[in-house]
C-alpha cells in the first residue's frame, strides 16, 4: 500500500485540518497531496484529473451542509472514492 498515490479533494479549511490531524499526527489515512477544491459546488475537470498518476485513489471530503449535490454526483462519475463526512 505504501507504493499507492492518494488525492484528498476537501471542501475548506475545516476538512483540510482535519484531514492533516488524521494523515500526519493520527496517521490513520495514508499519506497524500490534499487540494482544497468544494467538490459539491465545483466540478473537476478533465484537465485537472489527467495530472494525476494512473491508480491514483482519489477521496472527496465534504460537509453535508446543502441540498443541491448535482454538481457532487457529476464529480462522482469519475470513479472516484467518496468519503461523507457529518
Amino acid at each position: 500500500m505504501a507504493d499507492k498515490n492518494y488525492v484528498y479533494y476537501v471542501e475548506g479549511q475545516c476538512e483540510e485540518k482535519l484531514l492533516k490531524i488524521l494523515k500526519t499526527d493520527m496517521r490513520l489515512i495514508q499519506p497524500g497531496k490534499v487540494i482544497k477544491r468544494n467538490v459539491i459546488q465545483d466540478k473537476l475537470r478533465q484537465a485537472q484529473l489527467k495530472t494525476l498518476k494512473k491508480g491514483t485513489t482519489a477521496v472527496l471530503v465534504f460537509d453535508t451542509d446543502t441540498d443541491n449535490t448535482d454538481i457532487l454526483f457529476e464529480n462522482k462519475n469519475h470513479d472516484f472514492l467518496m468519503c461523507l463526512l457529518n
